[in-house]
């Protein structure tokens, strides 16, 4: 390192990437690429291995050339939490964010996100990322989830925790001061819980604004490509299965040994039920109130469950999902004015019938 870089350092607080991974060094070494190729340089880009077998340690050889970069590998299997946690507990910085390794950073985020906090004097920075969709092969359709601006908007707990049960943040382009993280986790706990570990920590945050007074920025300016091709793509061997989700809310824990890809509103649902059995406050009052009842919690994940169909390609399969969305159909009609993604049951029971009904047109085509 020269002088004037050391010197540079100095001035500016260390912030800490971390990139969890497995099994996918070619994308790793884009995301990798990406954060060493930031204007902003006083940098400790942390890559947790989580036990590849498909040679990312040889390639990460060449990356530790760059003395900024630290590389650790699990000589067993973790789970996605697991390997989070490992991974934050080398981060050294003043800020900390981390990379998932099939992303990458506009070369200019780390400078503009620290930016913003000391413009602003935030505690937390989120941006906005192009989202990448790729339906069957390399070429996909990119998009965005707000028009594009550069103004940094204050997030108070309601509309934070709002924004985070929708997806409309993405934790890849949120930076945290190290002083937030410490200042939520109790002595010894784990930064990462649950399932949807990103999620679970931002509303533990959200929930602490009003008492502790943080102040959480947003920007819909882009900072990123984020991949998203998490869907399945069915093809014509594809079985439509139907679950029994009549106990899931009764579980106390979030099942470790679920994939939140499997299905996704449901580990939405049971993260939010688990953060507020923990922390019951006002916040669960607005979230019942105006964006999903408790009451229909069961209906949005048995909606999840259908969302993870494409299409069908025999009778059987679109008999069976329309005997689910028969049930579906049923739990919004008995409480028609109780809330689901923040509308009545009944409006949005129209829009359901009239989506089931093109849904079921499609698939028919393809019998």
């Amino acid at each position: 390192m020269d002088m004037e870089t050391q010197m540079e350092n100095t001035k500016s607080p260390l912030v800490s990437v971390v990139i969890p991974t497995k099994n996918r060094k070619n994308l790793l070494s884009m995301a990798i690429n990406s954060v060493l190729s930031q204007t902003y340089k006083n940098i400790q880009l942390i890559v947790q291995d989580n036990n590849s077998t498909d040679g990312t340690s040889d390639i990460m050889t060449k990356f530790q050339e760059d003395e900024r970069v630290e590389y650790f590998r699990e000589s067993r299997d973790l789970t996605m939490t697991e390997n989070w946690n490992k991974g934050h507990q080398y981060a050294r910085g003043d800020y900390f964010v981390r990379l998932d390794d099939d992303n990458v950073y506009f070369n200019n985020y780390i400078e503009t996100s620290i930016q913003a906090i000391k413009t602003n004097n935030l505690d937390l920075i989120t941006f906005s990322a192009v989202y990448l969709d790729l339906p069957d092969g390399l070429f996909g359709e990119d998009y965005l989830h707000f028009e594009a601006d550069d103004h940094i908007h204050l997030l108070d707990e309601n509309l934070m925790t709002y924004m985070e049960f929708r997806s409309l943040t993405d934790s890849n382009y949120s930076m945290y001061s190290t002083k937030i993280i410490t200042d939520i986790l109790s002595a010894g706990e784990n930064m990462y819980t649950t399932n949807l570990p990103d999620r679970y920590l931002n509303y533990r945050i959200a929930h602490l604004i009003g008492d502790k007074g943080y102040r959480v920025g947003f920007s819909s300016q882009p900072m990123g490509i984020s991949r998203y091709d998490y869907r399945p793509r069915q093809k014509s061997g594809y079985t439509f299965k139907r679950y029994d989700y009549s106990n899931v809310l009764e579980s106390l824990e979030i099942q470790a040994a679920e994939d939140c890809q499997i299905n996704y509103n449901m580990h939405r649902a049971l993260t939010l039920k688990y953060f507020f059995d923990k922390h019951p406050s006002s916040l669960h009052t607005f979230f019942d109130s105006n964006v999903l009842s408790p009451e229909n919690y069961r209906a949005y994940i048995e909606i999840g469950h259908l969302l993870e169909s494409q299409q069908e390609y025999r009778f059987l399969d679109l008999y069976e999902y329309n005997a689910a969305a028969v049930s579906i159909i049923w739990a919004l009609v008995k409480y028609p004015f109780k809330k689901i993604e923040r509308e009545n049951n009944l409006y949005f029971l129209v829009k359901f019938i009239l989506k089931l009904i093109l849904h079921n047109f499609r698939s028919l085509r393809n019998i």
